[in-house]
């Protein structure tokens, strides 16, 4: 039988430093096998590596894409894709031309164009000839495996993406078993048995390449074996479309990848019913070619068409006609829409509808769901612009959830939408100030060849900052989407690629954001720990003034009577309680000029945490940039009662910390897991404290310690006094029982398992911890 060739492109489209994986399989209906795999460095070619390998007939699945018109925003099949797989973590990135002018991917599509390869055609099912189809690994993974949610191997650390990697690898050794099978050989054992522990940095990616690479190759496979039976695409050929497997569920499900006899009849080879997609559309094909759909020939050369990609490519300008807004909601939290957000996805559709009833504000615009439940509003400053240009009668103004965000114990949100109007409506937007709900962060960062800031931002933030830049001088060669992490291991959305001069540095960056972007100021936290060290300093000098008063006397003692020599043996043993005191305070500070010197970070994680848009809901709360902070930097070296210390330092209006409670931390000093102990009590002090104070139940406060928490003690506590003692404490001069507790490790030894004993005080709003410490006897 006649072999096909079928190629896979991981396609490095975003920058011009990482290498392209490519993957070669041959193969017919019986199965196929792979016969090329590696990565292509940037200054080879592409287009050269496919023609050195394609045949007469070939398909090539790339995963870039491989159509991009439109000017802003997201192309309408990323959003579809969306719509279908948000729920599993397999939305798509946006493409359009302001982020990606110029791209290699859309360069690309024009090469292979010259070398035969047309675009998937639904319309014509013939098997043979050159082929190309734009894929999404992500979407493609999760249809064809069903899964729930999609691999997670390209963030994360080293551990994590190994882990991910190895997940990866067990799904694509399962593919010998599928419809189409694809055979293992000697080159393909290798990928798949490579030991991943061995691997790091630049290898480790390349790995990664190739084996989406493969996966590319392999939906090509599946593309020609089932055609529009088991496939499906997702946007048009206008705008751009996406080829992605059928999500298959049941029977349908086993048939595809292996286990059933084959029972396929001819029908794979039927045009699909794609419908409301120039695919299926044969006037909107018409429209492309700019002839009349009732007189266009519908026996049209559909290959005519997309052969030419300048035909295809040509921007469509909405810019002058519209204006796109990605922003921020406002009153997320209030009137129990907070019970809404959870239930939406990415990219889900809502919708804007004007209230003119609304009592706090005339020009209210309402964003609901499709089923009218309500997620926020419109912030009053832009709904000013907006509302007097709305028709009450109208159909509701669509938009897209863009963004679905909350604090660690998620009793706040944050919710963004994109949506476009005409820009008529706004002939006076230019008046309005930047609203403080957009946060920025930001780096600079010069550890590579290149000098970047990334960016974490809006997109409408991300082109004013550009703005800003051009206006000020500032040079910069490229900026775009990023997926990239920084020097300090942070991922960011955005890069601006700066041109590097003597004049550029870090610190005109940071005048830069600080004068033109409001950035907030510094966190207090390295005060508190110079506080503390002060104070330490302080008793460690009286100490040691007590202990040379000490040696005096011990010296006197030793020329005196017996009497005398009794009190220097008692004297002597308090210099060594001193000198252990001496020693252990000494220790504690130079762990703390530790903390403080790893607190020395770039201003701009403390500058430019995103500021609460209704600081009423949390008044004392600590953004998550600082939580992560305090868990990566300080939680690693903190003991049992350090943590103590600067939790009730940071959060003295909800937690009270009894003596009890320092002293049995203090005989906890040697407990290992510290950063999961700090990470309990910061959930204790905001997401267990805000859920209570706002009247929430316990049974609901208290999910987020996951099995760390416990409600009551055993029976055979309860009804055992002196283990009922043992839990009670004294607040306030009364005794408090305590049978709530977080806990950490079974394992016997100090060292290993902590219990933290507390209680919530309803009339004064505030957890009171008795102990922190060993786990108490039980009898």
């Amino acid at each position: 039988m006649i072999t096909t060739t079928f190629i896979g492109i991981d396609l490095a489209w975003q920058s011009d430093r990482n290498p392209t994986g490519v993957a070669v399989l041959q193969g017919d209906r019986e199965g196929a096998e792979l016969t090329t795999l590696q990565t292509i460095s940037p200054e080879e070619s592409v287009a050269e590596f496919v023609s050195a390998n394609a045949t007469a007939d070939t398909v090539v699945a790339i995963d870039a894409p491989l159509i991009i018109v439109n000017e802003t925003g997201q192309r309408g099949c990323e959003t579809a894709v969306g719509q279908r797989y948000g729920s599993r973590d397999a939305s798509c990135h946006s493409s359009n031309l302001h982020l990606f002018p110029g791209s290699t991917s859309v360069a690309l599509t024009a090469e292979l164009a010259s070398l035969g390869f047309l675009h998937v055609d639904p319309l014509n099912p013939q098997r043979q000839g050159r082929i190309m189809a734009e894929v999404y690994p992500h979407a493609a993974m999760v249809a064809l495996w069903d899964l729930p949610k999609t691999i997670k191997y390209k963030k994360g650390t080293v551990a994590e993406k190994r882990l991910g990697l190895n997940t990866f690898r067990t799904y694509l050794s399962g593919l010998g078993e599928a419809k189409p099978p694809l055979h293992r050989s000697t080159k393909l054992n290798g990928l798949l048995t490579e030991e991943l522990n061995q691997l790091s940095g630049r290898k480790l990616k390349d790995h990664e390449d190739q084996l989406d690479a493969l996966f590319c190759a392999y939906l090509a496979y599946y593309f020609w074996y089932w055609r529009w039976e088991r496939n499906e695409v997702f946007g048009d050929l206008e705008s751009g479309y996406i080829l992605n497997p059928k999500l298959q569920l049941g029977d349908d499900k086993s048939d595809s990848l292996g286990n059933q006899s084959d029972s396929r009849s001819t029908s794979h080879d039927s045009r699909p019913a794609i419908q409301g997609s120039l695919f299926a559309d044969q006037s909107s094909l018409s429209a492309i070619a700019d002839s009349p759909p009732a007189t266009r020939d519908t026996s049209v050369a559909y290959s005519d068409i997309i052969a030419h990609p300048p035909q295809l490519a040509r921007p469509i300008k909405r810019s002058d006609a519209y204006r796109t807004f990605d922003t921020y909601l406002a009153g997320v939290m209030h009137d129990e829409r907070y019970l809404v957000i959870p239930q939406l996805s990415l990219r889900e559709p809502v919708q804007l509808r004007r209230e003119p009833d609304n009592p706090s504000d005339a020009n209210a615009i309402l964003v609901e769901t499709q089923n009218g439940q309500q997620v926020g509003y419109i912030r009053r400053e832009l709904a000013s612009y907006l509302a007097p240009q709305i028709n009450e009668e109208a159909q509701p103004i669509q938009a897209t959830v863009t963004e679905l965000s909350s604090d660690a114990g998620g009793s706040a949100y944050r919710v963004r939408v994109n949506f476009s109007v005409p820009a008529a409506w706004l002939n006076r937007q230019e008046t309005l100030e930047p609203s403080d709900d957009q946060p920025t962060e930001y780096t600079y960062d010069d550890s590579g060849s290149s000098v970047y800031v990334l960016l974490n931002s809006s997109e409408e933030r991300f082109n004013q900052v550009r703005e800003k830049m051009t206006a000020e001088n500032i040079s910069y060669t490229r900026n775009g989407l990023s997926y990239r992490s920084a020097h300090n291991g942070r991922p960011y959305q955005w890069y601006i690629r700066i041109e590097r001069t003597k004049e550029m540095n870090k610190g005109l960056i940071e005048e830069f954001f600080k004068r033109n972007f409001n950035v907030a100021p510094e966190f207090e936290l390295l005060g508190l720990l110079e506080e503390s060290k002060k104070r330490f300093e302080s008793e460690l000098q009286e100490l040691r003034l007590t202990l040379k008063e000490a040696k005096d006397y011990a010296n006197l003692a030793g020329e005196i009577d017996a009497e005398s020599r009794r009190l220097k043996q008692q004297l002597q043993q308090r210099i060594g309680d001193l000198e252990f005191q001496v020693k252990t305070l000494e220790g504690e500070v130079r762990q703390i000029d530790d903390e403080k010197r790893g607190l020395i970070f770039d201003n701009k994680k403390l500058k430019t945490f995103p500021i609460f848009s209704n600081p009423g809901d949390r008044a004392d709360a600590i953004p998550d940039v600082i939580s992560d902070l305090l868990e990566d930097v300080i939680s690693e070296t903190l003991t049992p009662k350090q943590s103590l210390l600067v939790i009730k330092g940071l959060f003295p209006a909800r937690i009270e910390v009894l003596d009890s409670a320092f002293e049995s931390a203090n005989e906890s000093k040697s407990f290992r897991h510290k950063k999961k102990l700090f990470s309990l009590l910061w959930e204790l002090a905001n997401g267990y404290w805000c859920a209570l104070a706002s009247g929430r139940s316990d049974a609901e406060a208290r999910l987020g310690f996951g099995e760390h928490y416990a409600a009551q003690e055993s029976d055979r506590v309860e009804n055992n006094r002196r283990a009922r003692q043992r839990r009670t404490f004294t607040y306030k001069g009364k005794p408090l029982q305590m049978m709530k507790h977080l806990k950490i490790g079974t394992k016997p030894g100090i060292s290993e398992t902590i219990r933290v004993h507390f209680e919530w005080d309803s009339t004064e709003r505030l957890i009171i911890i008795g102990h922190c410490g060993r786990h108490l006897d039980q009898k």
